[in-house]
């Protein structure tokens, strides 16, 4: 039994072999190619292989793909870096509009902390377990996120220096904190 399953594997094997000799052969072979960006004609060993494509090469060489890949590397880190300057920075509150309770919290990136903070409550993974039970216990409809402050984002000491002053505001005016550094 054991000698067939092998002799049928071998026939597979031999017909998939015949099958990509085929397709190899008609297969159209180069022995210049042109670039259409840089629209040079080249040797095929300067495109990198593509096995769907009739010619079995890349339409592009390798050079004009290193160059639009590091365009496209720029363009992202521009991208990126815009969306960091259009960030607002300082320091937020999560309110528990049911219980009176808050959370402090500072970032470079309010929104995208934001972002971040209600997935992780979403997910039941947020790092404040008394947060997430009540987050978990009421909803999300009852907690709302607000911009308390904004300051400068270069400014990373005044902003974490601003947080623990709003920690003992609310705390000195009776609040319900979340932040251990509130109780």
């Amino acid at each position: 039994m054991i000698t067939n399953k092998k002799e049928y594997a071998r026939q597979k094997s031999k017909e998939a072999a015949e099958r990509n000799k085929k397709k190899n052969e008609n297969r159209t072979t180069y022995s210049e190619k042109r670039c259409p960006k840089c629209k040079t004609i080249k040797q095929p060993e300067f495109f990198n292989k593509d096995k769907a494509t009739k010619s079995g090469l890349r339409s592009e060489c390798r050079a004009c793909k290193k160059i639009s890949r590091e365009a496209s590397k720029e363009k992202d880190e521009i991208t990126r870096k815009e969306g960091v300057k259009n960030m607002t920075s300082g320091v937020y509150l999560i309110i528990n509009l049911k219980e009176n309770k808050i959370y402090v919290g500072q970032s470079k990136q309010i929104e995208q902390r934001r972002t971040n903070q209600f997935s992780q409550l979403r997910c039941e993974r947020h790092q404040n377990k008394q947060l997430q039970e009540d987050f978990t216990r009421l909803g999300e409809e009852s907690f709302e996120h607000q911009i308390y402050q904004e300051l400068d984002k270069d400014d990373v000491l005044s902003i974490k220096i601003k947080e623990l002053e709003t920690i003992r505001k609310f705390r000195d005016d009776g609040w319900s904190l979340y932040n251990s550094e509130g109780k």
